[in-house]
C-alpha cells in the first residue's frame, strides 16, 4: 500500500509529469492501493484557508478559491486514512525520541505513524526528514 505525502499531493494536483508518469505505471486501478492522511487533509486545507484569508492575495480570490475547489474535489475520491488509536501509540512512541523532536516534524512524524500502523511505503520527496525515523519504506516519485 502507497501512501503519498502532502507534499506529493500538491505535485500530483499540479500536475508533475514524471510522479503522473510513476503513478500511471503502478496503477491500473489507483484505488486499490494509493492513499493519503488525514494529516494531508489538513494541511492541505490549512493551506488553502490561510492563502484565501491573506489580505495580501486578496486580489487572487478567484484564482485561489478555483484551485482549493480543486484540491477538495480531489480529496473527494481519495482513499484517506485516519489517525486512530494504533497510529497515535506509535506517534507517542516516536515523540520519545529527542532526535526527532524537531516543531517542524510533529505533522511529518503524524503521517509516519498512520503509515508505520499500516505497514505501508510513504511516497514523498521529503527523504531528508522521512528517513530519521526507524522502519518507514520511502520510495521518491519525482524522480525519473
Amino acid at each position: 500500500m502507497y501512501i503519498f505525502d502532502t507534499d506529493h499531493v500538491s505535485l500530483f494536483l499540479r500536475g508533475n509529469p514524471t510522479l503522473i508518469q510513476n503513478f500511471e505505471k503502478r496503477f491500473a486501478n489507483p484505488s486499490e492501493s494509493f492513499y493519503i492522511t488525514i494529516v494531508t487533509v489538513q494541511e492541505l486545507l490549512n493551506g488553502w484557508i490561510t492563502r484565501i484569508n491573506s489580505t495580501k492575495e486578496s486580489d487572487q480570490l478567484v484564482n485561489l478559491y478555483t484551485k482549493f475547489w480543486q484540491t477538495h474535489t480531489f480529496l473527494s475520491e481519495c482513499n484517506v486514512l485516519n489517525f486512530d488509536e494504533t497510529a497515535n501509540s506509535i506517534y507517542k512512541a516516536l515523540l520519545n525520541d529527542k532526535s526527532l523532536h524537531k516543531k517542524r516534524l510533529i505533522k511529518d512524524l503524524r503521517i509516519a505513524a498512520i503509515v508505520l500502523a499500516t505497514d505501508s511505503i510513504l511516497v514523498t520527496r521529503n527523504t531528508k526528514d522521512f528517513q530519521q525515523i526507524p522502519n518507514l519504506s520511502l520510495e521518491d516519485w519525482t524522480q525519473g
